[in-house]
């Protein structure tokens, strides 16, 4: 994948003890590519990910590897190629490789109700095979041992610095066990 932005997330709590997430990009060294924020943007920064070019390599894992949040990211094809610890913890386990088709059945995804989550519906499969942008979806993970969490994120579309669609990036958190 071509050279791109890069970024950190940092988690702050408010008054209350909620989460919010908070994003701080650090420019590559080919180019630095933030946009203005809109409305929307602020209001939930993994938007900021659709705005800037991407590139899969050590730096990149290194920074999803210190999220507080789960972070499966996908090449171009939809093919699972990176799950950093967060991730993994949640599903019990995480195949590299998997493509679009089989998410669910290979990773126990289930909806909220307790249905099998088509794959192709799920937030990251949108993200991969349609380039579209999925904000605040839920989910249920079963796990490997039987137990099961819900998982709240958003995954959106990955570009390259002519703007073509690399890969995608889903970004998540447990809600409830």
């Amino acid at each position: 994948m071509p050279m791109a932005q890069i970024f950190s997330v940092h988690c702050r709590l408010d008054k209350k003890g909620a989460r919010h997430r908070q994003n701080a990009f650090i420019p590559s060294q080919e180019r630095c590519c933030v946009d203005t924020l809109s409305a929307d943007m602020t209001a939930n920064p993994h938007l900021k990910f659709r705005h800037s070019p991407w590139t899969f390599d050590e730096r990149s894992t290194a920074e999803l590897d210190q999220l507080a949040d789960g972070a499966i990211v996908v090449d171009a094809a939809g093919s699972i190629v990176f799950a950093n610890a967060v991730a993994i913890a949640m599903h019990g386990r995480l195949i590299m490789g998997v493509q679009p088709d089989d998410y669910s059945p290979m990773h126990g995804l289930f909806t909220e109700d307790g249905r099998p989550y088509p794959s192709t519906d799920l937030p990251l499969a949108r993200a991969a095979m349609f380039g579209e942008t999925v904000l605040g979806a839920k989910w249920r993970i079963r796990r490997p041992d039987g137990s099961s969490v819900t998982a709240m994120g958003d995954a959106m579309p990955l570009t390259d610095a002519q703007g073509t669609q690399s890969g995608a990036i889903l970004l998540f958190h447990q809600t409830s066990s």
